[in-house]
């Protein structure tokens, strides 16, 4: 009777203590271990990574939580799936891991393990979607974005000290050559668009026949929207028209912006996608891109503006500099902007007063972006002629980083170069991608039919995807800079005999940065070199 009592009590023992484990996020069954480099020469720590992982059918079960530890030791992990098998097991998973430090040009691996639930967070991302803010707390800020007008942010605090950092009227713009403005900040819930002119957006006439369905891209309803939300981080998605200031209706170009938010963090990082509608008038950007409404300093700021016409140089408060600036500015002792790839991408500038911050993505000081409207011609420089013609459907994403509170010069910088540099990412060995049966190698050739590429542009992030296969064919293969050499999205394609890059059967890494690492040479790295 005692031998069968204690045998009982050691079987209830191991389960007690089982049981706790699996509570407090420990391991179970190892998905993959991925590997984790430091690409920017910059130390980091709890530093947020975020990468999309394929696995294999059948490997992971819906609703199971994964964990990424690193030897051994548990990160602050949040997991979602992005796409499913045919079996209803995750094809696509988001991993989002806080990495507890990472050294400098360093790497490490990162080991994802199945795990019963996730640990509890003593500090997390708090949203609350209400009826007229989205509001986001990180434990350092504090922001609300509007629901019923179009400004980007409408506030942001210091959730400690309550000291108000950015004020109301941030928003997305566009400036045309005829003087005409145009801002999200006045677009409202209740903005009526006029007569005839989604008509004319949406029902374009080619050959005399209208085209159901021809930029189908209902942007003048005005979308606040709270897309992705966990412990560990928040997004919040705004989207619609950008409204002419002499009359608050008519509109022109579609703007989508993303926030995101880390907790404990006071960045706020910038998605800032422009969509090209155009105008039956002036088709003449002389600048677009994103006001930020700081609290007046008073004092100046020591650095009023950098613009990059070129690529190997660029101007500080018009003075000429040889080289590529960091693509920081600041706005009184507590706002600075950092734009990623300022010099790739030029023409772009950045101009700051004692209470604004202008991140230009075209800058004002070059001379007008030409993008006419109507034309059967497609932007590819084909017309003969060697210009781009045909632009309506244009979309282009900028990254733009928002450091709030008091920073040294220092850490400034290092931040321009994490962000230079490009997100962290988990790769795991190059076979893995191989046997999970989710990528090939191949020629891509995006098609340029009228028809058929006028509506790609809806498919709003994997635009991104596309443009890092040209990124790689004109920045490293042909080393071409510029705004426009960085391709319509709709032009003709094809790395053919040059180029093979990695194809994904459907596209989930939330970076972007995936596919362009493994376009990083003209022979594919071995990421790249195992077919399905």
């Amino acid at each position: 009777f005692c031998t069968l009592l204690f045998t009982k009590m050691k079987i209830m023992n191991w389960i007690l203590l089982l049981s706790m484990l699996a509570t407090t996020g420990a391991m179970i069954d190892k998905l993959v271990d991925l590997t984790l480099d430091e690409p920017a020469g910059v130390a980091r720590t709890a530093e947020m990574v975020r990468t999309g992982v394929p696995l294999a059918r059948g490997k992971l079960p819906q609703g199971t939580a994964v964990g990424a530890y690193v030897s051994g030791v548990y990160q602050p992990t949040r997991c979602r799936p992005l796409s499913i098998w045919p079996d209803g097991s995750v094809r696509w998973l988001l991993v989002e891991t806080e990495i507890a430090n990472l050294g400098a040009s360093a790497g490490q691996t990162v080991s994802l393990y199945t795990m019963a639930s996730y640990p509890a967070e003593s500090v997390t991302v708090s949203v609350t979607d209400g009826t007229q803010f989205v509001t986001v707390d990180t434990g350092a800020i504090t922001a609300t974005i509007p629901k019923d007008y179009g400004g980007i942010l409408h506030t942001v605090v210091d959730s400690n000290t309550q000291e108000v950092l950015i004020e109301q009227g941030s928003m997305a713009y566009v400036k045309l050559s005829n003087g005409a403005e145009y801002q999200s900040k006045l677009l409202t819930t209740s903005s009526v668009c006029p007569a005839g002119e989604m008509r004319t957006f949406l029902l374009e006439t080619q050959g005399g026949a209208a085209e159901e369905g021809f930029n189908d891209y209902h942007s003048y309803d005005l979308a606040v929207k709270v897309e992705e939300q966990n412990d560990l981080t928040a997004t919040v998605r705004v989207t619609g028209a950008l409204v002419r200031t002499t009359d608050s209706v008519t509109p022109f170009g579609t703007f989508i912006v993303r926030l995101q938010f880390v907790r404990g963090s006071s960045t706020i990082k910038v998605a800032h996608t422009y969509i090209h509608t155009g105008s039956e008038a002036d088709d003449d950007i002389t600048s677009y891109g994103l006001k930020i409404q700081t609290v007046d300093g008073m004092s100046p700021p020591s650095v009023g503006s950098i613009y990059h016409g070129s690529y190997d140089s660029y101007e500080v408060d018009s003075a000429a500099r040889s080289g590529q600036s960091d693509g920081i500015i600041s706005s009184g002792p507590k706002v600075a902007a950092i734009l990623r790839e300022m010099a790739e991408q030029f023409p772009k500038e950045l101009r700051a007063t004692s209470a604004t911050i202008d991140v230009q993505l075209y800058a004002e000081s070059a001379t007008p972006w030409n993008l006419d409207r109507y034309s059967n011609t497609l932007a590819n420089k084909e017309g003969g002629d060697g210009t781009n013609t045909g632009q309506q459907g244009l979309s282009r994403t900028n990254d733009i980083l928002l450091v709030l509170g008091t920073q040294p010069a220092s850490a400034l910088t290092n931040q321009a170069k994490t962000l230079a540099a490009g997100p962290l990412l988990l790769l795991a060995t190059p076979t893995y991608y191989s046997d999970v049966r989710v990528m090939g190698v191949g020629s891509f050739v995006f098609p340029t039919t009228l028809q058929e590429s006028e509506c790609h542009y809806r498919i709003d992030r994997s635009l991104q995807v596309v443009e890092h296969f040209m990124r790689y064919n004109q920045r490293v293969q042909y080393k071409w800079y510029g705004i426009e050499d960085y391709g319509d999205i709709r032009g003709l394609f094809d790395g053919g005999k040059a180029l093979y890059c990695c194809t994904l059967v459907k596209v989930f890494d939330p970076t972007g940065e995936l596919l362009s690492k493994c376009c990083s040479t003209a022979v594919p790295p071995p990421q790249c070199t195992h077919q399905t």
